[in-house]
């Protein structure tokens, strides 16, 4: 299981289900061996009824207008007026921020009100709960599982056919097993709910796919193509290391490169 490519393959289908789906809620305000989990990896206003966002505009939107207020109080754990808690910031986040890791999420912490850490769009740090709201956004929008969706959207017409984003009995015999810092193994998470920024288990075959796909564009205009790899957002003081949608970016001398 692989969180990184989890991420990876959720922006994915972002791209292709989101961008081109129903808009905001109108009801509220505003080898064939699989790794095992790792940590580096890697929408409301009111209105009659949905819209349909212009092209390119979607990503843009804000998530909390997608959302009916009981959702999104079950996501935070509060309702949005909970005291202490920066509403402005939530606000204000959009998908954007949330794939590239610049919407001031947590990533694991918990307190009440829920933690964010910044403004959204003005700094960075690493977020697998930000991905979490995003696919409580796309299943609501879409009406089905991210585990169920990703297999329509992605790992079907990619071929995928040995990955998945829920835990399957027929992994058991391939399934690479992780070891701790003193070389102990250890034993796999097998998940049996999707996690956008975690759960995905696959091979190195399948992700080789996925990223061939990407690098040509498969089922993508060139211009989405072309925002969905751009570099976003600066990591530290130097910005050589930085987030696009989905993947990590370093630009140096040599010019620039993606990671994952």
């Amino acid at each position: 299981m692989c969180s990184g490519a989890a991420v990876a393959v959720t922006t994915l289908l972002y791209v292709r289900t989101l961008r081109r789906g129903a808009g905001p809620s109108r009801s509220s305000p505003p080898a064939n061996s699989r790794p095992r989990p790792r940590s580096s990896a890697h929408g409301h206003r009111a209105s009659a009824g949905p819209r349909r966002a212009r092209p390119g505009a979607r990503g843009r939107q804000r998530l909390a207008e997608y959302l009916p207020p009981a959702k999104i109080a079950a996501i935070l754990g509060h309702p949005l007026d909970e005291p202490g808690f920066r509403r402005d910031w939530f606000e204000k986040v959009t998908a954007r921020h949330v794939l590239s890791h610049s919407g001031g999420f947590p990533h694991g912490e918990s307190g009440s009100p829920f933690p964010l850490a910044f403004e959204p769009g003005t700094q960075w740090k690493y977020s697998a709960d930000g991905y979490f709201y995003l696919q409580r956004v796309v299943e609501h929008l879409k009406g089905g599982t991210l585990d169920a969706l990703m297999r329509k959207e992605v790992l079907e017409p990619l071929d995928m056919t040995r990955s998945a984003m829920v835990w399957k009995p027929g992994f058991e015999p391939v399934m690479a097993s992780g070891h701790g810092l003193l070389g102990r193994p250890e034993a796999a998470r097998r998940r049996m709910e999707a996690h956008a920024g975690a759960s995905l288990y696959t091979t190195a075959g399948d992700y080789a796919r996925f990223l061939c796909a990407v690098l040509n564009g498969e089922g993508l205009q060139p211009a989405m193509l072309n925002e969905m790899i751009a570099p976003r957002i600066g990591m530290g003081a130097s910005k050589i290391l930085g987030w696009s949608l989905g993947f990590g970016t370093q630009s140096d001398a040599n010019g620039l490169a993606r990671w994952q």
